[in-house]
C-alpha cells in the first residue's frame, strides 16, 4: 500500500482554511462596521484583514510555509482586504477621517491600501515564521 493516503478528518480541513475563514470573518466584521457607520475611519482593519490570512494558517496547522507559500499567503490576505476596500468604496461607507485627519473617500482608501500592504507584508512573514526557539537554533546553526 505505498502512496496509500487517508482523507482529511473534518478538523484538519478546517486547519487547512483558517486563513481564509479568519480573513473574511475580519473582512466582513469591517464592512458591517463600516456600512454602518460611514463616518468613522477603521484604520488597522486592513492591516489585520490582510495579515490574519498567514498568520491564522500558521497557527492552526503548526506548519511553516517558505518562500513562495508565505508569499501566496500574504498575497491572498491582501486580495480580502481589497475586495473589501473597492466594496466600501463603491458603496461611500468610508467617508471618515485619515490618521492625518484628511476627509474624503480618496484619502482613506491610499490610508488603506498602505495599510494591506504592512498587513501583507506581516500575514507573509507570520506564514514563515519558525515554530519554536528549537526550529530557529537548527536554522541558525545551519543543521
Amino acid at each position: 500500500m505505498s502512496g496509500a493516503t487517508t482523507a482529511p478528518t473534518p478538523g484538519e480541513r478546517l486547519r487547512n482554511h483558517a486563513g481564509l475563514l479568519a480573513a473574511s470573518a475580519a473582512a466582513m466584521v469591517w464592512a458591517i462596521l463600516a456600512s454602518r457607520h460611514p463616518t468613522n475611519t477603521y484604520h488597522f482593519s486592513p492591516l489585520v484583514v490582510a495579515g490574519l490570512w498567514g498568520w491564522a494558517e500558521r497557527w492552526a496547522t503548526r506548519r511553516r510555509h517558505r518562500g513562495r507559500a508565505a508569499l501566496l499567503r500574504g498575497a491572498a490576505g491582501a486580495a480580502v482586504s481589497l475586495v473589501t476596500l473597492a466594496e466600501l468604496a463603491v458603496s461611500d461607507a468610508l467617508r471618515g477621517p485619515t490618521l492625518w485627519h484628511a476627509h474624503g473617500t480618496a484619502p482613506v482608501v491610499a490610508e488603506a491600501l498602505a495599510f494591506t500592504v504592512l498587513g501583507a507584508a506581516f500575514g507573509a512573514r507570520q506564514a514563515a515564521r519558525p515554530e519554536s526557539v528549537a526550529e530557529r537554533t537548527l536554522e541558525v546553526d545551519g543543521r
